[in-house]
């Protein structure tokens, strides 16, 4: 009993903090922050969560119920969360519906269900650079049977990368597409310097292994000093089925000072849709920035995939703008918010929410993209008076939101 008095103290000593920590906080009265609505329906707000930081009282969450500090949640709620899946409402409701399936699968990006199946794969690696041992996992779940298939395979070519990242998955009968980045780990031409990959690898479930490895898009640097790179730009739901891949193109002009240093004179950004089947890409016209040093004013640009259209938004100090493109008809519509470049922006659906500051208050605004107009406006208030109330808002810091299913 004596070896083990002093991990028994330590132990106490823990829950003790803890405990104290948590009494401590629960004593303390903090400020009551609270979405009220300005415009529209209730009910469009009621899955919202705004996250923010107090200056004063630290990180919290901000909903039209009201206000939950970091300080105020319990150790084991603090424990238990799972603060990556929180950010999608598909991964929620999976964790609710299919805990066994769930359970030890944390790559984001790395899940796929439609009516039949639900799936995910991903890829692991070990520690040493010289050999990562990469390791393909894929699971599949028939929703109708709850039968489960689960295998692994080695990525073919893995020496030749210095880490593999997880950025889509598609399934479409016996068939999985696994998108991934890939960082090499020298160019051919260039051997101290890293280029990225864009693969698809096309996984054959029934015989359980890869059966082809696509370089979809690669990074590259052309002899007129332009540095080329792709994005994938993944969707809103991102579970969902999708026959194409939407990525953005990146065009760097750089060039070097007088000493000698690297610098960016312009940039420009293009967006495409990938078809998975007939490997053909088809650029989306209307959707095209370009930027350069001496411009007098850039552009606050974010694209997003979302209910089989993709979404720009372009905001400055005039408003911003919605642009809309229907990857079906090609159709291209827009409307305007009449407010100052936004804070934060989330697609979901055919829903936009976006987060503005106005004066001293930050403002969420909710618009239906099928109707183009924005169909509520909500503003966050907080229970003090006169120059606290306004110090108390000046404070408050909003970085991001989701909704909470």
């Amino acid at each position: 009993m004596k070896r083990y008095w002093f991990s028994i103290l330590l132990v106490v000593f823990i829950i003790g903090c803890v405990s104290t920590y948590y009494v401590s906080a629960a004593a303390r009265s903090f400020p009551e922050y609270k979405l009220l609505t300005v415009s529209g329906d209730d009910n469009e707000a009621k899955a919202v969560v705004l996250e923010a930081d107090s200056k004063k009282d630290g990180r919290l969450e901000i909903t039209a119920k009201g206000s939950l500090y970091f300080q105020e949640r319990s150790f084991f709620d603090s424990f238990l969360s799972n603060e990556m899946f929180k950010y999608s409402p598909e991964l929620q409701l999976m964790m609710k519906k299919h805990k066994n399936f769930m359970r030890g699968k944390k790559t984001y990006n790395g899940f796929y269900q439609d009516g039949q199946v639900l799936a995910y794969a991903d890829v692991k690696s070990g520690n040493d650079y010289n050999n990562r041992n990469y390791k393909l996992n894929v699971s599949v779940l028939d929703l109708k049977t709850k039968d489960k298939t689960s295998f692994t395979a080695a990525l073919p070519k893995q020496e030749l990368y210095s880490w593999v990242n997880t950025a889509d998955v598609q399934v479409k009968g016996q068939t999985l597409h696994l998108i991934t980045y890939n960082m090499n780990k020298a160019v051919a031409n260039d051997p101290n310097r890293q280029a990225q990959e864009i693969h698809d690898y096309t996984i054959d479930l029934s015989n359980k292994s890869i059966a082809d490895d696509r370089v979809l898009f690669a990074e590259e640097r052309t002899d007129d000093g332009k540095v080329i790179s792709y994005n994938i730009i993944p969707s809103s739901q991102i579970t969902a089925p999708s026959e194409s891949l939407v990525y953005q193109q990146t065009t760097l002009k750089v060039a070097k000072d007088k000493d000698g240093n690297e610098f960016t004179p312009s940039m420009e950004q293009v967006i495409y849709t990938y078809n998975l089947e007939t490997g053909k890409s088809q650029e989306v016209p209307a959707f095209k920035s370009h930027s350069s040093a001496d411009s007098a004013q850039s552009e606050a640009m974010q694209v997003f995939f979302s209910g089989g259209q993709i979404v720009e938004v372009r905001g400055d100090e005039a408003g911003t703008t919605i642009n809309l493109y229907g990857m079906k008809d090609q159709a291209i519509r827009n409307f305007t918010i009449p407010t100052g470049p936004a804070a934060n922006t989330l697609v979901y659906g055919d829903r936009l929410y976006m987060t503005s500051k106005d004066g001293d208050a930050m403002k969420l605004y909710i618009a239906d993209l099928k109707q183009g107009k924005v169909i509520y406006t909500g503003a966050i208030d907080i229970n003090e008076q006169s120059a606290k109330r306004t110090e108390l808002l000046k404070q408050l810091h909003v970085y991001s939101m989701y909704l909470a299913k």
